[in-house]
């Protein structure tokens, strides 16, 4: 289930990242290029749980997105957070398989923390969001 969940999570991002004044579109990967152009998001981490220990339907996942950003200063990667809270925080929906079909749900989705901090570069920040994502198995 972690690609039915990856896609739920890339798909949101990306319409929620779209080109929307004043950002432009922000791209979403699973791994950057080396020298890909900033901003970007990233799905960094994703570590699943088991929810219910009587079934295996019920599955607890933490997820980390990585925001990158040459802007000088915050603004970017808070703006960038923002409209990742929004498209994600309190949401539910559907997980589909590879071939399309209903296999899952996304019970809730939270935004549990959110962070940004220079790089030792001087010039980058990285903002840090992790998410908790409760699913049920069809």
């Amino acid at each position: 289930m972690t690609t039915e969940v990856n896609r739920w999570v890339y798909q949101r991002l990306t319409a929620a990242l779209s080109a929307v004044p004043p950002l432009p579109a922000v791209p979403v990967f699973d791994v950057a290029r080396p020298g890909q152009a900033l901003p970007y998001v990233q799905i960094s981490r994703v570590v699943a749980a088991r929810q219910d220990r009587l079934t295996d339907l019920s599955r607890r996942w933490l997820v980390v997105l990585s925001v990158w950003s040459a802007y000088s200063g915050q603004a970017e990667c808070l703006r960038i957070m923002g409209r990742i809270r929004t498209a994600l925080h309190r949401r539910r929906g559907d997980l589909a398989d590879d071939s399309g079909n209903l296999s899952g749900r996304v019970v809730r989705c939270t935004v549990l923390t959110e962070a940004t901090s220079p790089e030792p570069d001087g010039l980058t920040y990285m903002g840090q969001v992790s998410l908790e994502i409760l699913t049920e198995q069809l």
